[in-house]
């Protein structure tokens, strides 16, 4: 009887272990579809309120020209520097665009060619529906045009390098001018970015669809990197050369 009333007692025990033990997995699964719940509600919300920016095109252009190579290969010149570009943005979207800022960068340079892009910055809050004009400023951010935007990094500020005359001529491949990126937040400060290309049709493209939300970071916030990390730069540099000079100077006098 001691020994049935022992495994009578370990069948009781085992048996409010498994059913804790159902219990505590009942309960994660509720945590996670819970979880899972939550999260599509604020995607929800986050919907509701998501800025869209689009170019329109309007009053935009760019002067064309040739360029040859150091191969005197000849290629599709175009023309940023020296001059000021509108943009129009409307917003598409269900929310106002905040801190709106965006550049625009020709292909990669060619064989010496100096690279141009342009700055815009929009003073206030674009709201769902409306359109806003801002005029560039040349080359006030100081990001290279290979720095990249949209969380996978698989697209950069410039735009696509330009095919040679003759695959022009040929139409074996496209020509894209100018790339526009913007980056912009909606009212709960998450960061989005559109990118546009303006091609020799004088329209505008999307690039993948054309938006990119939840991006790393904004134009404003990469280029105070940049200035950030070419500060310290110069600093370590002026170091060492003043480290240099109390070393030369320590030697002349051993001298």
């Amino acid at each position: 009887m001691e020994i049935l009333g022992q495994v009578v007692d370990w069948v009781v025990k085992i048996g409010t272990l498994l059913a804790v033990g159902a219990a505590a997995i009942g309960a994660l699964r509720l945590i996670k579809v819970t979880g899972q719940q939550v999260q599509q509600t604020l995607e929800a919300r986050y919907d509701q309120y998501r800025p869209l920016l689009v170019s329109d095109g309007k009053s935009f252009d760019l002067i064309i020209g040739q360029l040859n190579d150091l191969e005197g290969r000849g290629y599709v010149f175009v023309e940023l520097s020296g001059r000021q570009y509108g943009i129009y943005l409307h917003n598409i979207g269900s929310g106002p665009a905040l801190g709106v800022l965006g550049v625009i960068y020709r292909p990669p340079p060619v064989s010496g060619d100096r690279p141009n892009h342009h700055f815009f910055k929009y003073g206030t809050p674009i709201l769902a529906g409306q359109t806003e004009e801002s005029v560039s400023a040349e080359g006030t951010v100081i990001l290279s045009g290979d720095v990249t935007i949209d969380k996978e990094g698989k697209y950069i500020l410039y735009a696509p390098p330009l095919p040679s005359l003759g695959e022009v001529l040929t139409g074996s491949a496209p020509t894209t001018l100018a790339r526009l990126t913007i980056t912009y937040k909606d009212i709960f400060n998450r960061r989005h970015a559109s990118i546009f290309d303006f091609g020799l049709d004088k329209e505008w493209r999307a690039v993948d669809g054309g938006f990119f939300p939840d991006i790393p970071k904004t134009i404003d916030e990469l280029d105070r990197e940049e200035q950030a990390r070419r500060g310290a730069a110069q600093s370590a540099f002026r170091e060492q050369l003043a480290q240099r000079r109390v070393t030369l100077d320590g030697q002349l006098e051993e001298g």
